[in-house]
């Protein structure tokens, strides 16, 4: 599946009126977060990805445990037809997790929460680095590099709703990141209203194209 350049959703379907064909009804893009803590089987993959578009884009959060057999993952992520896949930096396997991924095609996604200052050796540059940018501290990085956004609205925990500011600093980010060099742009809203709040980042990026 080619990627488009931006694309925009929110951690999980599972409270979303209607489910998974009526969220992708809305947008174009979702994070499993789930799979996490218990990889779905791949028949239970396959049933998803027949629930939406062709053009829809899942990304997969890596399981917290390795896999008994590897094959499972790969059998899963595939039925997903998923490029991005996020390693939360607590797995106790996530250097591997990352090689492995990145030797597979696949796109790794390291997710680092806080200012603590990351421990041991810093990732190979193929590694994308989970960002937020509704937060004001978020180290900014080149005008063409790719994002993969994960939104939370907190250092720590996860905001009930991300304010107009917070708003308003995703979407210049992430305008600005897609151009102009076409990085690509994943945004993944978090917040307790993420639905809502993944609404109104389109909303801004499309106020502030119509502006430019």
């Amino acid at each position: 599946m080619s990627g488009t350049a931006v694309r925009i959703g929110s951690g999980g379907w599972w409270t979303f009126p209607g489910g998974l064909a009526r969220y992708a009804r809305h947008f174009d893009f979702v994070e499993l977060n789930a799979s996490y803590y218990r990889l779905p089987t791949r028949e239970q993959a396959l049933r998803w990805r027949a629930e939406v578009p062709e053009s829809f884009e899942f990304a997969v959060k890596m399981p917290r445990d390795r896999p008994k057999d590897p094959a499972d993952l790969w059998a899963v992520l595939d039925a997903l037809a998923a490029r991005y896949v996020v390693v939360h930096s607590s797995c106790p396997w996530g250097g591997d997790a990352l090689d492995l991924l990145h030797d597979h095609g696949y796109r790794p996604v390291l997710e680092r929460r806080g200012r603590r200052p990351a421990e041991g050796p810093p990732p190979p540059r193929w590694v994308r680095i989970a960002e937020d940018p509704s937060l004001p501290e978020t180290r900014p990085r080149g005008e063409g590099e790719e994002l993969y956004a994960r939104v939370f609205g907190a250092e720590r925990g996860v905001a009930h709703h991300l304010g107009k500011g917070m708003i308003d600093r995703v979407a210049t980010t992430a305008t600005r990141r897609a151009s102009p060099a076409k990085g690509e742009v994943r945004i993944v809203t978090h917040s307790y209203q993420m639905y809502d709040d993944a609404e109104r980042i389109r909303q801004a990026m499309e106020e502030a194209g119509s502006d430019g």
